[in-house]
């Protein structure tokens, strides 16, 4: 067993409890589920002044492990954050990230998931894509499926900002779409998502709709609305003709 001083595990829970008063109070759904042995192993690094960066990963998996989305995890450490007294590090949000989204995966699927937003990557969007393609020749299915483009603008936002936006927009993108519409951040800020064009208007206007009420909701405490767009811009791209120019279509998205 490790000696530690009375005074520094006073601290730590001193520490603990205003980080835990302060989620509780603003940003976290579900009290009971808020302790954690991760949540102690940060606030002992933070004390202690050692590197967190680990027990905040692990912290991201534990979240991730009940249920709680991404967004909501980032913003339980922007409380620790407050407690402290220090400025939000993007390295360790990066971190908690990290954690979160390996603690989605049953199956470890390493390079097809983007840490920060907790969806697919860029990569992944295209080779999905480019699936619809597969079909028996003289069959157009792709012609069934559109691109919605969904755009933040986040040009100039600092980094923590980008992380956080990019963590809420893609929470919103799998609670609304699921994982049967692959979707990816083609950048910080912009985002595709594969939709089916029968059902496109309305899934244009409750993408819009959730995207803007949660950004609204969790950036209004932040005094970081004007780094955001609201209301977000949308629209539908038409898939090309052949496979082959997809990866051409989601890059020229992003000029």
């Amino acid at each position: 067993m490790t000696y530690r001083e009375p005074h520094a595990h006073a601290e730590e829970l001193h520490l603990l409890d205003t980080w835990r008063s302060r989620a509780l109070d603003t940003v976290w759904r579900h009290p009971g589920d808020w302790s954690h042995p991760a949540t102690e192993a940060v606030v002992e690094a933070f004390v202690n002044g050692t590197d967190p960066a680990e027990a905040v990963r692990r912290l991201g998996a534990a979240r991730a492990h009940v249920g709680v989305t991404m967004s909501e995890t980032i913003d339980d450490l922007m409380c620790l954050f407050r407690a402290v007294g220090h400025p939000a590090e993007p390295e360790l949000v990066r971190e908690v990230a990290i954690g979160w989204a390996a603690g989605t995966e049953v199956e470890p699927q390493l390079g097809l998931t983007d840490p920060v937003t907790g969806l697919r990557t860029r990569g992944y969007l295209v080779a999905r894509l480019q699936e619809l393609y597969d079909a028996p020749e003289g069959a157009r299915s792709w012609d069934a499926h559109a691109l919605l483009v969904l755009d933040v603008r986040l040009d100039g936002a600092s980094t923590l900002t980008r992380f956080r936006a990019g963590a809420i927009v893609g929470s919103v993108l799998l609670d609304v779409l699921g994982t049967g519409h692959p979707s990816a951040q083609l950048r910080p800020g912009l985002f595709a998502m594969l939709v089916d064009r029968a059902t496109a208007p309305r899934t244009v206007t409750t993408v819009r709709a959730r995207v803007d009420a949660v950004t609204a909701e969790r950036f209004s405490g932040f005094g970081l609305e004007s780094q955001l767009r609201s209301p977000a811009r949308t629209w539908l791209e038409q898939l090309p003709d052949d496979a082959t120019l997809c990866p051409s279509l989601v890059e020229s998205l992003t000029l």
